[in-house]
């Protein structure tokens, strides 16, 4: 049976170098919800010996390695949360009909806080719960303590009811990446409820495909952040840089976003004052009004 090798070095399938930009210097782990072993022994984390849960290769996770996650048949049922910087957390295999990301009702799948320079891709996240249901919560606790995270290549779908978070923000940590990323049925896809630190600055949100069963897609203070090629579709609320009402956010770019199938362009958007609003477009009509209809 095909084995992934993983240790120190690039990872391996059947003698072949897996593709990707992988460090080989870093350590990967390698973790199996069917085939991993809850026992703890030595050489745990490969592929003979594959970790059982999540949180069991975040525990163990070294600052800059990678956590290969195998979407099985079975969805990962587990709230996990990492600490360790530079850790990149890598999903294979994972879709509608190869399993998915859960945990219980109104509790967050993944927390980020204080995991500086993360990376989570390839995976589909199911969170439960219209109270406080997340799938990864990056809130900073303390200042700086969760920056620089990239977020991509994932699929963000509730289990059913519509979920209250996909990407929860409180705190405002900066230069976060959240590109590629598909988000239906949730309540607030990209969020912030507080930013006792500073506003979001010098984020990147692109190309991302929101679209229905949505209230809130883009809602948070912004500063000097780039907001570019995402495609909205029925939601309340699409873009909004100014968020619950901070005062520090301005300067952002917001161009070539695609919005379709609201009432109106007003209803949808809110800017800061000296935003950038360009090129942008609501039913294949081009808007450059900051905010405006």
């Amino acid at each position: 049976m095909a084995k992934y090798k993983f240790g120190k070095g690039i990872p391996t399938w059947n003698g072949v170098p897996m593709i990707g930009n992988y460090d080989p210097f870093a350590d990967h782990f390698y973790v199996n919800n069917l085939a991993g072993s809850g026992v703890t022994k030595a050489g745990k984390g490969t592929s003979e010996a594959p970790y059982l849960t999540i949180q069991e290769a975040c525990t163990a996770a070294t600052v800059n390695c990678y956590i290969h996650i195998k979407g099985t048949t079975t969805n990962y049922d587990e709230a996990v949360t990492l600490t360790v910087d530079n850790v990149k957390l890598v999903g294979h295999g994972f879709g509608e009909s190869g399993g998915a990301w859960s945990s219980d009702a109104d509790t967050t799948i993944l927390t980020l806080s204080g995991a500086q320079n993360a990376e989570v891709t390839g995976l589909l996240f199911r969170p439960d719960g219209a109270t406080t249901g997340c799938a990864i919560d990056i809130s900073e606790v303390v200042s700086n303590d969760s920056d620089a995270i990239y977020i991509h290549d994932n699929v963000f779908k509730s289990t059913g009811a519509t979920a209250k978070y996909a990407i929860k923000a409180n705190g405002c940590p900066a230069y976060v990446k959240i590109y590629n990323n598909h988000f239906t049925w949730m309540d607030e896809c990209i969020s912030a409820t507080s930013a006792p630190f500073t506003s979001a600055t010098g984020w990147e949100v692109v190309d991302n495909y929101f679209s229905d069963k949505v209230t809130k897609g883009i809602y948070m203070p912004m500063r000097r952040c780039l907001i570019k090629g995402n495609h909205f579709s029925t939601m309340t609320t699409c873009i909004d840089t100014v968020g619950y009402g901070a005062t520090n956010g301005d300067y952002n770019d917001v161009n070539g976003n695609y919005i379709f199938e609201t009432a109106t362009w007003s209803s949808v958007t809110e800017a800061q004052t000296n935003d950038s609003w360009q090129n942008n477009f609501h039913n294949f009509l081009p808007n450059v009004t900051i905010g405006g209809a």
